[in-house]
């Protein structure tokens, strides 16, 4: 009995020790009592809310179980805001300034990190006042004294990253560090692209890419940005190379790994610049589709698809045992809302298991991959306005083709097809060798017909009709007429809006 009580007394003595609680008091003067303060942390370039306390005294003071270390925002009435970092190390930090300059007046009563950290503003302050009247000087003691300066922030930022390797602020300096060149690639302009290259491939050498808790501080987000918009060359086999690179390098299953994958993946996703949707394509094959272990590394789509199908079935299965019940109970007036009740839980549940996002991206990657610059084009085989000859893009001799998917309701189509008119008349006067096929997207030709009748589009006009769809194994399989891709165009060549326009070489790559 006393070596089970010890026992206990033991693990409870563990668990206290083991169950860390966090404290972070900010007195402020010149907050008044009663108001609102927020704590936000910075996820990326931007602050999402964390937690809210009320002001007593002049004083915030927020009280956590756990936290996830990075730099955090205490947001107070105005909105007037200063930066904290929090880390798991130190449970409880005291800081107290004045809402006049929270900067300027900061004293860090209890927290390593942040002495730290606000020393360093401190300093940076400093020599921005020195530095600040020399910037618009054009003598070279000014100059020679702005080096000097910038030359004595550099070394203080690398003494303090060396210093701090193991803390959240040493590895908030060390991605304030650029490159250093070697002295052997300095000054020789013919070795301009050897210290281009060395720049870019030391860029997140100092990084301590296997800390997650970079993610939650701005500076991570910024250099991300400028890395792949003024570092990379603006090509997408160069970008995605990089990409993977950096990826590879981030612990999986982190918030930095997510923020890193979501953030090309979208920007690429969206991009305006011809040929960089490669670039999400090569992103979201390798990290969202599934491999041949059938596992993805999206795992915070994942983990949320799984979420949302468990609650689903949790729900249904609830309604099921309630109106089992009912039946046994033979109440016949609680049968029928029950049953309605059943059926919408099935619905609900079948929706989710549709809303995949992560098969949703896979599918749309799979889709632009058919279609990446420089690439071939799917096969088209479809049939002119006499619906008896069959036209294939592919044996089209033509030194340039200009592929237009359209239709004749279309708005947009009404105002772009006079222009390409106007341009394939020119191109026939000039006699140049290029040729626009004209694809219907609507089942109905007869508009269509009509429209190029009266608008005198002398052009190839192809499209597939009711006719043709309905009796697909005939014009595929037995006649050989064409192929499954061409009578699926919609899909394969993504026409989620008209016009579409593609231009093809005479090797029937898309060029642009």
């Amino acid at each position: 009995m006393k070596e089970w009580i010890l026992t206990l007394i033991t693990f409870l003595g563990v668990t206290s020790l083991s169950a860390q609680n966090y404290s972070y008091t900010f007195k402020v003067n010149g907050l008044a009592a009663g108001q609102d303060v927020y704590l936000a942390n910075y996820f990326g370039d931007k602050l999402y809310y964390y937690d809210t306390t009320k002001s007593e005294l002049g004083v915030a003071k927020f009280e956590r179980s756990s936290i996830k270390g990075g730099v955090y925002a205490v947001v107070l009435p105005g909105p007037k805001t200063f930066e904290v970092i929090l880390s798991e190390n130190e449970p409880k930090v005291v800081l107290q300034t004045d809402t006049i300059n929270f900067v300027k007046s900061m004293k860090v009563l209890k927290s390593d990190e942040n002495k730290l950290f606000y020393s360093y503003f401190s300093y940076l302050s400093e020599k921005q006042a020195l530095a600040g009247p020399l910037r618009n000087k054009k003598d070279q003691a000014s100059k020679d004294q702005l080096f000097a300066i910038d030359k004595e922030v550099k070394a203080h930022q690398k003494q303090l990253a060396q210093e701090n390797g193991n803390n959240l602020f040493g590895a908030i300096i060390a991605m304030s560090l650029e490159p250093e060149i070697p002295e052997l690639l300095k000054g020789d302009t013919s070795k301009q692209m050897e210290r281009y290259h060395y720049y870019k491939n030391h860029y997140f050498d100092e990084y301590h890419l296997d800390d997650p808790r970079i993610v939650k501080t701005p500076i991570f987000a910024k250099k991300l940005k400028y890395f792949f918009e003024k570092v990379c060359i603006q090509h997408p086999d160069s970008i995605l190379d990089q990409a993977y690179k950096l990826i590879d390098q981030l612990p999986k299953k982190t918030d930095l790994f997510k923020y890193v994958v979501h953030t090309l993946t979208y920007k690429y996703e969206t991009s305006k610049i011809m040929g960089m949707d490669a670039v999400f394509v090569g992103i979201a094959l390798k990290y969202y589709c599934r491999g041949s272990n059938g596992q993805t590394q999206a795992f915070w789509l994942e983990d949320q698809y799984l979420e949302n199908i468990k609650k689903a079935q949790l729900a249904l299965s609830a309604a099921q045992k309630e109106l089992n019940k009912i039946k046994e109970s033979k109440n016949s007036e609680e049968l029928e809302p029950l049953e309605k009740e059943v059926e919408e839980k099935q619905k609900k549940l079948s929706e989710v298991e549709k809303n995949n996002k992560i098969k949703e991206i896979c599918e749309r990657a799979t889709t632009l991959n058919r279609l990446k610059l420089y690439g071939p084009a799917p096969d088209l085989i479809l049939q002119d306005t006499s619906e008896k000859n069959w036209v294939d893009i592919r044996k089209l001799p033509n030194e340039y083709k200009i592929l237009v998917f359209w239709d004749p309701g279309c708005g947009h189509c009404k105002k772009e097809i006079p222009k390409l008119k106007k341009l394939y008349d020119e191109i026939k006067v000039k006699k140049l060798d290029i040729e626009i096929i004209g694809v219907n997207t609507e089942l109905e030709n007869t508009p269509w017909k009509k429209y190029i009748r009266e608008n005198n589009l002398n052009w190839i006009n192809i499209s597939d009709n009711p006719e043709v769809n309905s009796n697909a194994a005939k014009y595929i399989v037995n006649e050989r007429k064409t192929t499954l891709n061409s009578l699926n165009f919609r899909d394969i060549y993504d026409i989620f809006s008209t016009p579409q326009i593609f231009l093809l070489d005479k090797e029937n790559n898309i060029v642009a």
